[in-house]
C-alpha cells in the first residue's frame, strides 16, 4: 500500500497512556482476584490445565485471539459465551476528541489501543488465553473510514504514525490469531433493529465497512498465512496457532501495510 502523502517517519509521543484509562478502564471478565498457583489458576471455575486441553494449546504457549467484524456481527455475544477471560471492546465516554487537532485524536486513539493491549499481555500472564472483543490494534478502523470515503487520509496516517511509534517501543503489538466474521449488511441490519439492549453508534456507516475490513485482514492473512479464520467458531477455540515470534516487529506492521490495496485505485 502507498500512504497518500508518502511514507510517514515514526516518533516519539509522550504516553498519557495511565491518565488515560484511570478513567476509561473497563471491567475485564473473570480475572482471577489473587495469585494463583500456575497450574491450578481457576477461569470461571475451569482450571487452567483444563483450559488450554480445549484450545489445544501448550502448556508454555500464551495465545491472544482478536475477535473482529462490524458492528451487530456478534463479537461481545461470542467472547462471552467461551470459557476464557476477555477485553472488551472501549465503551465511548461522550469525551473523545472530535477531530479538530487530528494530532491530539491519533495520540488519544493509540493510548486506548495501547491500553487494551497492555490488558491483553497482563492477563495471559495469568490464563494464558485470552479473548479481545476488537483487535488491540484497531488502525484498521481509520483505515476502513478513508476506504469508504467517511474520513480524510491524513486521519489513517496521523494513527499510522503512532501506531509505528508504539511498535517500535514494543507498547503495542499484533494478536497471535484473528477471528473475523463479516455478515451481510442485511443481517447486520435485520441484528441492529432486533437488540434493543446497546446503544450502537453511526450504525448505518459501519455497515458500510465491511468490504474494507476484508481488505485488511486479507493483508494481515497474506503476511502471515493461518492466522486469521473468517468465523467465530461454534465449537470454541481448539488448534490456535502458536504465538507469533515477534508480536510487535516494527518490520511485521510494514508487511501488512504494503499487503494493502492502494488507496489511490
Amino acid at each position: 500500500m502507498r500512504v497518500p502523502g508518502g511514507r510517514l517517519d515514526g516518533f516519539g509521543h509522550p504516553s498519557s497512556i495511565e491518565h488515560t484509562f484511570e478513567r476509561h478502564q473497563p471491567t475485564i471478565r473473570a480475572i482471577p482476584t489473587r495469585q494463583m498457583d500456575h497450574n491450578s489458576l481457576s477461569i470461571s471455575g475451569i482450571s487452567r490445565t483444563e483450559l488450554l486441553r480445549r484450545t489445544g494449546a501448550a502448556d508454555d504457549e500464551a495465545v491472544i485471539i482478536a475477535v473482529e467484524g462490524p458492528s451487530a456481527a456478534g463479537k461481545t455475544t461470542w467472547c462471552h459465551q467461551q470459557e476464557w477471560p476477555v477485553v472488551p471492546e472501549y465503551t465511548p465516554t461522550d469525551h473523545e476528541p472530535d477531530g479538530s487537532d487530528e494530532e491530539r485524536r491519533a495520540a488519544y486513539w493509540t493510548d486506548v489501543n495501547v491500553g487494551r493491549w497492555h490488558q491483553a499481555v497482563r492477563l495471559e500472564q495469568q490464563s494464558r488465553v485470552v479473548l479481545c472483543d476488537s483487535d488491540p490494534l484497531k488502525l484498521h478502523y481509520a483505515w476502513c473510514l478513508a476506504r469508504v470515503g467517511a474520513a480524510p487520509w491524513s486521519r489513517f496516517e496521523h494513527e499510522l504514525r503512532h501506531a509505528r511509534a508504539a511498535f517500535g517501543t514494543g507498547r503495542l503489538g499484533l494478536a497471535d490469531v484473528a477471528l473475523v466474521f463479516i455478515p451481510a449488511p442485511e443481517i447486520l441490519q435485520r441484528r441492529w433493529a432486533q437488540d434493543s439492549s446497546r446503544r450502537r453508534r453511526s450504525f448505518g456507516l459501519h455497515q458500510t465497512l465491511g468490504p474494507p475490513l476484508r481488505e485488511w485482514y486479507r493483508a494481515v492473512e497474506r503476511v502471515a498465512p493461518g492466522r486469521v479464520i473468517w468465523s467465530f467458531p461454534s465449537d470454541g477455540v481448539r488448534g490456535m496457532p502458536s504465538p507469533r515470534p515477534q508480536r510487535s516487529d516494527p518490520e511485521l506492521l510494514e508487511r501488512i501495510l504494503t499487503a494493502l490495496p492502494d488507496p489511490t485505485e
